[in-house]
């Protein structure tokens, strides 16, 4: 599954899921960056994972953990094997997944989504959540239901209109 994973993120378009209705080009980008990091990351994880619940509702989906630095507790690593579908972990427990992630910025989890037509959910930490593969149909639903939590959504390289929807909005 790794291999799909890699090609996806290789050779597909990137979408990004951010805070910020347009791209930032300021000095003080990594300062208040910083700021959000240490007063909003909590938040931003629950809308995440809300996103990533509702998905799951709409698309048949695996659910990989990549490798874990070695500062990672133990039994952690033990409860969640690197490369291990962990898609049938009950909906809270997933959550709580997805919430260490963001918040400890630490490993990343990897959503493949759909049966034919595959798309991929790389949630990083932090506030690196990006989306490959993206069908018209899916970036649809997708706008809506970021819009839903208040986040923007925004293709990689372009700095505020996604294909045919409205400026820095979705």
């Amino acid at each position: 599954m790794l291999t799909l994973i890699d090609w996806l993120l290789d050779n597909t378009d990137c979408y990004y899921i951010d805070f910020l209705p347009e791209t930032m080009i300021s000095s003080d980008y990594f300062e208040i960056e910083e700021f959000f990091y240490d007063t909003y990351i909590k938040d931003f994880s629950k809308k995440i994972v809300r996103i990533i619940v509702k998905i799951l509702g709409y698309y048949p989906a695996q659910i990989y953990l990549t490798e874990f630095p070695d500062k990672i507790d133990n039994n952690f690593k033990s409860l969640y094997p690197v490369e291990e579908d962990i898609r049938n972990k009950p909906l809270k427990e997933l959550a709580e997944i997805i919430s260490y992630v963001i918040i400890n910025d630490v490993s990343s989890v990897e959503i493949i989504l759909g049966e034919n037509e595959k798309s991929l959910i790389s949630i990083k930490g932090g506030f690196s959540i990006d989306i490959y593969n993206i069908s018209e149909k899916r970036l649809k639903l997708f706008n809506t239901l970021i819009e839903q939590e208040n986040l923007f959504l925004r293709k990689e390289g372009e700095a505020g209109k996604i294909d045919g929807f409205k400026a820095g909005a979705v």
